[in-house]
């Protein structure tokens, strides 16, 4: 696994994950490859789930972690788990789908990470963690995601090759905290994102109001590749230009990977405030332009800005402009007051598999020559 994107799931648990990972590699317990992939030896790694195993040798739902396939299904089956659990991995081929009941999840109040693959779950979504950081749900049965999960933690929602045809609205309700990603099979934006064109580049105006109030912005990206293929990639990367003041970043996430498909899937994540190295001012020119490698390609791109809920119209911050097809037009970025405005998403997590490689995601420098090549045609 990428160092980089453990460190950002160890830390999503509220773990010093820079600080013990450097313990451990100094002690020879763990190594960083050339490709900054974290390895560790085999002989270590059943040391450590062996560990796990003795903290209750004849009850598996009072251990903080369950991946083994019979363990997980006796536990979730007959409602075993108890809130000792802080990890649960069910990953099975379509051949053998299970259909379980969310009341399994009812005592397992410190569950941080979900990750379960060709698994009905039927009930109420509310017995689900509100501790809940990290949930990878592949091949997931459901249409529309129910509106009564628990969104205040969540970091990674990671959807791929599922039904899901619609987001809801609460999915603005997601922590503005973190750097935080949704993977979905979506094929359109949704129109309460202020900012959204075909392609891969985007050019708007900062509202007047944004210098502070501005809390981060979410980007949506419509992909899909040319084949399919059992292979994983890491996410878009985005070149950011203030075209003001000439300063460009990149931005790579850290929080997931996506698998190589002629579906068309989306792609959201939440950038906030914190990750850019250069304050964003209101009346400043953006530009923006989505990186991803082949065999990718991207459909359609958006942007949406997120401010402090107690913001209030004026007539110099309700509205500013955006580049659609090199004509500005006025667009309406404010909506009615709400806690929490963002919109995210996500991730795949697998504790024990090392086949889904992230990058490291922080706004940085622009130093590639591609991007600026690209961002210089967007100031013309």
């Amino acid at each position: 696994m990428d160092k980089d994107c453990a460190v950002n799931i160890l830390n999503g648990c509220d773990f010093f994950a820079e600080y013990r990972i450097s313990i451990l590699t100094s002690r020879c317990l763990l190594t960083i490859n050339e490709k900054n992939e974290l390895r560790m030896h085999d002989l270590l790694r059943d040391m450590g789930r062996e560990i796990i195993r003795e903290e209750s040798t004849k009850e598996p739902g009072k251990r903080s972690r369950l991946w083994f396939h019979e363990d997980v299904c006796d536990v979730l089956e007959n409602q075993k788990g108890t809130e000792t659990i802080q990890g649960v991995t069910l990953v099975l081929p379509t051949s053998n789908e299970v259909h379980l009941n969310t009341k399994a999840f009812a005592r397992m109040h410190k569950l941080r990470l979900l990750q379960i693959k060709c698994v009905h779950l039927t009930g109420s979504y509310e017995f689900l963690s509100k501790e809940l950081r990290w949930l990878y749900w592949h091949n997931c049965p459901l249409r529309y995601l129910p509106s009564n999960f628990h969104l205040e933690n969540l970091v990674v929602l990671d959807m791929q090759h599922s039904n899901v045809k619609k987001v809801w609205q609460d999915i603005k309700k997601l922590s503005d905290q973190y750097e935080s990603c949704i993977c979905l099979p979506l094929k359109e934006i949704p129109d309460w994102f202020s900012y959204q064109r075909m392609g891969s580049s985007i050019s708007f105006d900062m509202p007047l109001h944004a210098d502070h109030q501005f809390l981060g912005m979410t980007l949506w990206v419509v992909y899909a590749a040319v084949e399919d293929r059992d292979e994983w990639f890491i996410p878009p990367s985005v070149a950011i230009s203030d075209r003001t003041n000439g300063v460009d970043w990149t931005y790579k996430p850290t929080t997931t990977a996506i698998q190589v498909t002629c579906q068309e899937h989306s792609w959201v994540s939440h950038i906030p405030k914190s990750y850019f190295r250069y304050p964003f001012k209101g009346g400043e020119r953006m530009a923006a332009w989505i990186n991803m490698e082949e065999p990718f390609e991207v459909k359609k791109c958006g942007f949406h800005l997120v401010y402090k809920p107690d913001i209030t119209r004026d007539d110099q911050g309700q509205s500013s402009r955006v580049n659609t097809d090199g004509q500005d037009e006025l667009v309406d970025i404010m909506h009615p007051k709400r806690g929490r405005d963002v919109s995210v998403v996500e991730t795949s997590y697998d504790w024990f598999k090392e086949d889904q490689v992230p990058k490291r995601s922080r706004m940085e420098p622009d130093q590639t020559k591609d991007s600026n090549t690209e961002l210089d045609q967007l100031k013309k």
